[in-house]
């Protein structure tokens, strides 16, 4: 995998295997330059996979937080009616 392959670099390849292909042109899948676009586009595929999975857990972390938020809030109003608890004694 060419992970520092360029944003230009990479559609540059991709534009070169596409052409290739329209004009007939055979494009074997031993060649580097296609085992290397297949393996970029196997990694910006699990790339996008786990930011969708990421955005998902943080949705659910936002919920837990605002339900956690509320109960406190509850939990507060209910402490303020209680008694206040008697001074203690000094020995």
């Amino acid at each position: 995998m060419t992970a520092e392959m360029s944003r230009q670099g990479t559609t540059d390849l991709l534009q070169a295997i596409t052409d290739a292909l329209q004009d007939g042109t055979p494009v074997e899948d031993s060649e580097p330059a296609v085992a290397d676009a297949k393996a970029h586009s196997i990694w910006v595929a699990e790339l996008i996979k786990e930011r969708d999975d990421l955005k998902d857990q943080c949705k659910e972390l936002l919920d837990q937080v605002q339900c956690l938020t509320w109960d406190f809030g509850a939990l507060e109003q209910q402490h303020a009616l209680c008694p206040e608890p008697p001074a203690s004694r000094r020995r």
